[in-house]
């Protein structure tokens, strides 16, 4: 167990604070020992340019919505649909396709992942959506 003032600072490949919003802050990416960020919940930035410090240092980060995108889409499907098991793994399986999709992407156009993600996660957002704004009940 590691008390929680040395998290950060503890020598593993992947941090995940999954119950710790806002704990990366512009202050603390300094002594953040992991390769990579990957929480499930709480968005681990303390604000948006934390993202592009986490790239500057060289970490990947994978935004807490995107990792735990299964849980929405499980509970999206089963909220306007009646989808079956295998759909419902279909759409959890795609999360390990949608998080390559950013970590490439913001490879590539240099940008960092958290930026990326956002973008993606708007378009998405709009293009589901019906002219008129109103929500897509057979999405």
């Amino acid at each position: 167990m590691v008390d929680t003032d040395e998290i950060l600072a503890s020598a593993v490949d992947i941090f995940a604070p999954c119950a710790l919003g806002a704990i990366l802050t512009p202050d603390s990416i300094g002594d953040l020992q992991a390769q990579i960020v990957c929480g499930l919940a709480n968005n681990q930035l303390s604000e948006p340019n934390v993202g592009d410090a986490l790239a500057e240092a060289g970490i990947t980060y994978v935004p807490d919505y995107v990792a735990n995108g299964g849980g929405i889409s499980a509970a999206g499907a089963a909220i306007y649909s009646q989808p079956t098991d295998e759909e419902i793994s279909s759409k959890i399986d795609r999360i390990h396709d949608t998080v390559l999709e950013i970590l490439r992407t913001a490879d590539e156009h240099q940008q960092p992942p958290s930026i990326v993600a956002d973008q993606l996660a708007r378009a998405r957002v709009h293009a589901a959506r019906p002219i008129g704004g109103t929500a897509n009940k057979g999405a």
